[in-house]
């Protein structure tokens, strides 16, 4: 696994489509982060739903990076088609890490540099990591949601582009759109309920074990069932 992890890394670095993904990310944090003084859960929470765009752009992307031909080789070498899709999943999941870590790494860095005085009150340690795990479950939600957009599962490039985009953004305002159409509520539940997740942080001021309990366990469920998705449809549909 750590041979197959290694070589997704030199195969995803040598086709440059982490820097696109990577420096808008950067520029929005540098722009989301440009005044002072901010609330610091509600940013923090809006910078976690444009994460989903990014993390779906990047999961699609690497999904559609590798030749079918190398692809095949891998897995007779592997001897195990289940193992070479694993591997790829939890390089997408460290690549989540990844972005999580950097979305709060640079407000938090930077709230130091500037003595304290970026966000309306003092920031602890229960914000920090409650922040790294609502983006990182985010993250892994959006990297799900593009490899699901798998060349073999989707073979229009063009419609998987769309399906990938329309799915996050569905997740993202799904709220929205089970008030203004109830009748939605019997399809829309197999879309990421990144909103109802975002949702139970709107009036909290700090993180805490128990308001972050339902939306981990909320998250995770959907994030393991979008796995079991695509490995089944992957093993399912041959090259």
């Amino acid at each position: 696994m750590k041979e197959l992890l290694k070589y997704h890394t030199r195969i995803y670095l040598k086709s440059n489509k982490l820097v696109m993904p990577l420096l808008l990310w950067l520029v929005f944090l540098r722009i989301g982060y440009s005044q002072k003084p901010l609330e610091y859960l509600p940013n923090i929470v809006m910078s976690a739903g444009v994460l989903l765009f990014i993390t779906s752009w990047l999961g699609f992307s690497y999904m559609d990076l590798e030749d079918p031909i190398t692809e095949q080789i891998m897995i007779l070498k592997l001897s195990s088609i289940h193992w070479y899709n694993i591997s790829k999943i939890i390089f997408l999941i460290g690549i989540s890490l990844m972005m999580s870590l950097i979305s709060v790494a640079v407000p938090v860095i930077q709230n130091i540099l500037l003595r304290g005085s970026l966000f309306k009150r003092e920031i602890i340690y229960s914000d920090v990591l409650g922040a790294v795990l609502l983006h990182f479950l985010i993250a892994v939600l959006g990297a799900m949601v593009g490899a699901l957009a798998h060349p073999r599962i989707i073979k229009n490039r063009k419609l998987a582009v769309l399906a990938a985009g329309s799915v996050a953004l569905i997740g993202y305002t799904i709220g929205i759109i089970k008030s203004n159409f109830p009748v939605a509520k019997l399809v829309i539940w197999v879309f990421p309920p990144v909103y109802d997740i975002l949702e139970k942080f709107n009036g909290l001021e700090y993180f805490s074990l128990s308001n972050m309990l339902i939306p981990v366990i909320y998250g995770c469920v959907y994030i393991i069932l979008y796995i079991l998705l695509q490995m089944f449809l992957l093993y399912k549909v041959k090259y």
